[in-house]
């Protein structure tokens, strides 16, 4: 009998023991099960705090180039946002302590196109990483924001311009003298006529970054190749004419085109125009191309690797 229950106790032992084996199997398992959802948490977390600073960098982008429009040339928007990214180059943005995340490795490229005055895209390379506490994560890429079109002034070279940094008043003295060299306007003319035919006449094109204005009517204004302007107001008064006549090309840069529309003619002959009495703008051909580059949010293409 007492030998029966000395194996019986060493049998409630032995199954005890394997319980608590059991038991504490268990309690391993759901601890690694536990660090391991809790470790895909913020994995995931980090992963989509990277997806985001990918978004927030794409709409800075978007809103530098917008902001910007009107200034913008190929050969200032690498540097525009180059500047930008200055002050956010690896700069935590943070949602709570010690969750967050930054953009890094900001490298700005353009692609041109063979058109003088024009870029295809410029391309913006990236590494953004999500971070918490205990998990990082990275998306490695770029942002490629395509330009519909993008226009500006003939450069300025010393060997092919005289340059006039000051507006110019040409008042009736200047009137009927042929400026007989290329001009680039800094600041636009105005032109004064005081008889009711005052012409000024340019044997060759201009460039004006500003406006040219007739102060008086019966002023009369002639260029003799293209002509590249900001904006032209004539003056318009006393049954007097006001004329601007280019024979060449017309490129009218500011953001609306002038008034009146210009006429078009092929062949011109200015003198033949002013004897004729024509009013308004006439030029062998005309194109009004505003300033700046057409960005579009939905076109900003976003290429990404995640690491």
């Amino acid at each position: 009998m007492r030998n029966e229950h000395g194996a019986s106790l060493v049998l409630v032992l032995l199954i005890i023991a394997s319980f608590s084996i059991i038991g504490l199997s268990l309690m391993a398992l759901n601890g690694t099960t536990t660090l391991q959802l809790s470790k895909t948490g913020e994995n995931l977390q980090a992963t989509n705090l990277a997806e985001m600073g990918v978004l927030h960098l794409k709409e800075m982008v978007y809103q530098t180039l917008v902001e910007n429009n009107t200034v913008i040339t190929p050969s200032n928007v690498k540097t525009l946002l180059e500047i930008k990214f200055l002050g956010i180059n690896n700069q935590v943005y943070e949602i709570s302590e010690g969750v967050g995340y930054k953009v890094s490795d900001l490298i700005v490229t353009t692609t041109p196109l063979n058109d003088i005055g024009k870029i295809e895209r410029v391309t913006i390379a990236f590494k953004s990483t999500g971070l918490t506490n205990n998990e990082e994560f990275s998306i490695e890429g770029t942002i490629e924001a395509p330009v519909a079109v993008i226009n500006e002034f003939p450069e300025y070279r010393s060997d092919e311009y005289v340059y006039v940094n000051e507006d110019p008043a040409y008042t009736h003295k200047d009137s009927d003298t042929i400026q007989s060299e290329e001009y680039y306007f800094a600041n636009g003319f105005s032109y004064k006529g005081t008889n009711e035919k005052d012409v000024l006449r340019f044997s060759k094109g201009i460039v004006s970054l500003g406006s040219i204005t007739t102060t008086n009517s019966g002023t009369y204004i002639t260029i003799n190749e293209d002509a590249h302007v900001f904006d032209i107001q004539l003056h318009h008064e006393d049954g007097k004419n006001a004329l601007m006549c280019v024979k060449g090309k017309l490129y009218v840069y500011g953001p609306n085109p002038p008034t009146p529309i210009p006429q078009i003619k092929k062949p011109l002959d200015c003198a033949t125009e002013i004897n004729n009495g024509t009013t308004g703008i006439i030029a062998e051909e005309y194109y009004h191309t505003p300033l700046g580059a057409n960005w579009n949010r939905d076109e900003i293409i976003i290429k990404a690797e995640y690491k």
